[in-house]
């Protein structure tokens, strides 16, 4: 069953420069399916619009043409009731107030909704404990490394349930090492909470390393250039995966693919 289904979707802004309008295509009839509890993984050239689709599934930006369907909801450019609460969004930074303290900033959610106090004490606690952070409920974003403060953006997404999950190049600006562990973490949790994902990446290795289907999106204005299914076994190689025959095979076919 697909949770997610795009289709036909473009996506183009008018421009002014110089007294001249034209209109720009970012996306061109693109279509594809995320099905659920599935983790399928983008990647596409720098500037083709990964960031533009995210915006527009999650009903930040309109659509030019096309259609996208949630969990049997289709939006076409007007968000019904509760569109935005059926999707998470983890961007590329992790948007957390810094003013709040970590257990205030992952509850937030639930005092949007009204959720009595102590059901949110328990909820925090379990998803803080899930990642290793209950220690740190008491403390500033500021005083988090850069990858705890990823933990708490990822758990106050998972606080509100929402059954699909965007994330647009969650871990682009972190080390290797704990990129690693973030993958690892983030894999988990996927595992014990049978979400959705659709994760956009830059990085071809973390694109195939993550996913059970990997799209490739072509130069702007973009579509979907080819699919491939990713058919490693689970647990992965996260720290030394071009070890693997199989994902080196992969690896090196989309590589060449992404190349044209």
């Amino acid at each position: 069953m697909s949770l997610l289904r795009v289709e036909n979707l473009s996506k183009s802004f008018v421009v002014e420069r110089g007294g001249e309008v034209r209109h720009v295509n970012v996306l061109q009839n693109l279509s594809f399916t995320v099905p659920e509890g599935g983790f399928v993984t983008i990647i596409g050239p720098s500037g083709c619009g990964k960031s533009t689709l995210l915006n527009i599934l999650v009903g930040l930006l309109p659509p030019s043409a096309g259609s996208i369907t949630v969990a049997g909801h289709t939006y076409n450019g007007r968000l019904h009731p509760g569109f935005k609460r059926r999707i998470g969004y983890i961007t590329q930074n992790d948007n957390l107030f810094p003013w709040r303290l970590v257990f205030d900033n992952v509850r937030y959610p639930l005092e949007l909704a009204g959720v009595p106090l102590p059901e949110q004490k328990e909820r925090v606690g379990e998803l803080l404990e899930m990642v290793g952070l209950a220690e740190f409920a008491q403390h500033y974003p500021h005083e988090l490394s850069g990858g705890m403060r990823k933990r708490v953006s990822l758990i106050r997404t998972l606080i509100y349930d929402p059954p699909i999950i965007l994330m647009d190049e969650p871990f682009g600006a972190l080390d290797a090492y704990t990129r690693t562990e973030l993958h690892r973490e983030l894999l988990s949790l996927w595992q014990r909470t049978k979400k959705t994902i659709l994760f956009i990446t830059h990085d071809l290795i973390e694109a195939i390393l993550l996913a059970d289907r990997t799209i490739l999106l072509g130069n702007r204005p973009a579509s979907v250039q080819c699919e491939y299914e990713v058919a490693l076994p689970r647990p992965r190689h996260l720290e030394y995966p071009l070890e693997d025959q199989q994902f080196t095979e992969l690896y090196l076919r989309v590589l060449k693919e992404f190349k044209r």
